[in-house]
């Protein structure tokens, strides 16, 4: 039976904690002086830990324990909206930028087992699990972030050149104004530069910078005169200072190439024949869909080995869908390998799980799978220099096939392989496949036991 519309005393249980955790929401709000938009992470946080709190309603137990039947530890809350300082990644920062990074903590991840940090100079949620807290301190929300301008430009010869007048050709003509550092120009307004980055402001002790800058060529006639309208010049700093006789600011800039673009090549200068001969390279690419890649032998090879080894590892069994679940697609993925000569070695045909589709909590929980860190790896490495110790290195094949499910997980049959008389049916996974979200976490498990034994 429903409650009647607009009468919340029929609905007294849910009422009432309704008003108290948005009085416990009010209270932190005020307290930690956050603003009022962040009241959703505060009621997240609010019920995540009143669920692991103890209550009347189950004696010697907690809420979430009594739901899951597993005793929740408590060890990581913290402080809500308290500084916390995030450890940046080597890969995501420069030799002398700072390791770590300020933030305020909102509670904890729901997918994973981490914090959930927000920045508030960049206005992101962070998630993280490297972090260290300061419980005791709150953030000043009243600070001001301007956003960072970053101004790298390395000038020509010519921009010198651009400012420098002579006078003794020009006999006191009025088209050459130059900036002159007296008394004078003392109280003029910043010029503003237009870069590639925003707008740089410099002071007349920093760069001077004309309103109206008209330099004409010794051999010209001074008929050709320019009239360049100041008062635009002034208002609108993304206009170009034309010059009669140099080429504009833009043009006689001499930019550096991106860092990330070191790496490549451009193809500035190739002919077409150069053209022509670098686009034959990818001439042979991997074909995408299972149409295109049934029509060749080798693949089709492919395809049977992996269908092979899924049937000799047990991988699934062939059953109805049961009522109110649900099947995740698979696809082929096909990769052409080739050894340390250049040369192929073989073709490799992939039966992907399309995880995309999964959802949490219905054919996946858990994903964390621990994996090595390069350091770990350069100090084993070292130390087996250091005391003369043999490597070996060990290549699991389809290592992923291998892990085994704790969840229920249906797929549907792969293109080319669908048993007839059985279209409707679907397959059950007993152990994991590529693409699955917990595939990773599950060949980890595996592994992990053969080790411990």
């Amino acid at each position: 039976m429903l409650t009647a519309t607009y009468i919340p005393q029929q609905n007294g249980v849910a009422e009432r904690k309704n008003r108290t955790i948005m009085n416990m929401v009010r209270s932190m709000l005020s307290e930690k002086k956050i603003p009022k938009t962040f009241w959703p992470e505060a009621v997240n946080w609010i019920v995540h830990v009143l669920n692991r709190s103890p209550t009347l309603a189950v004696r010697n137990q907690t809420l979430e324990e009594a739901w899951s039947g597993i005793k929740q530890s408590v060890v990581y809350f913290r402080v809500f909206s308290c500084i916390s300082h995030i450890h940046v990644p080597d890969s995501k920062r420069a030799k002398l930028d700072d390791k770590s990074l300020a933030c305020v903590l909102l509670g904890v991840s729901e997918e994973s087992k981490a914090y959930r940090l927000y920045d508030p100079a960049s206005q992101m949620i962070i998630v993280s699990r490297d972090v260290v807290f300061e419980e005791d301190k709150g953030w000043n929300w009243d600070k001001q972030y301007d956003v960072a301008i970053r101004c790298n430009l390395e000038w020509g010869e010519e921009e010198h050149a651009a400012a420098h007048v002579d006078n003794g050709d020009h006999n006191g003509s009025e088209h050459a104004a130059t900036h002159a550092d007296n008394g004078d120009h003392s109280g003029s307004e910043h010029a503003a530069v237009n870069t590639e980055d925003g707008y740089h402001s410099a002071s007349n002790h920093d760069a001077t910078i004309a309103e109206a800058v008209e330099v004409a060529e010794p051999n010209e006639s001074h008929e050709a005169d320019l009239d360049i309208n100041t008062a635009e010049a002034a208002t609108n700093p993304s206009d170009d200072f034309l010059v009669a006789g140099l080429p504009s600011l833009h043009e006689r800039r001499n930019r550096r190439p991106s860092v990330w673009m070191r790496d490549y090549e451009t193809g500035e200068g190739l002919s077409e024949d150069d053209i022509a001969t670098q686009l034959a390279m990818f001439a042979a690419v991997d074909p995408i869909r299972f149409e295109d890649a049934v029509k060749s032998e080798k693949w089709r090879t492919a395809m049977d080995v992996e269908m092979e080894a899924i049937k000799r590892n047990g991988m699934w069994e062939l059953m109805e869908l049961p009522a109110g679940g649900k099947k995740v697609g698979v696809k082929w993925v096909y990769k052409t390998k080739l050894n340390e000569n250049g040369a192929v070695d073989k073709y490799k045909a992939r039966l992907v799980v399309k995880g995309y589709s999964q959802q949490y909590g219905v054919d996946y929980i858990e994903v964390f799978a621990p994996v090595a860190y390069m350091e770990t790896i350069r100090l084993v490495v070292a130390l087996a220099a250091q005391r003369g110790w043999t490597i070996y290195q060990l290549d699991v094949k389809s290592a992923f096939l291998y892990g085994e499910l704790n969840e229920e997980v249906f797929v549907e049959q792969p293109c080319g392989y669908v048993q007839k008389g059985h279209e409707h049916k679907v397959y059950k996974l007993k152990k994991a496949l590529y693409g699955l979200k917990q595939a990773p976490r599950a060949w980890y498990s595996r592994i992990e036991a053969c080790f411990i034994k």
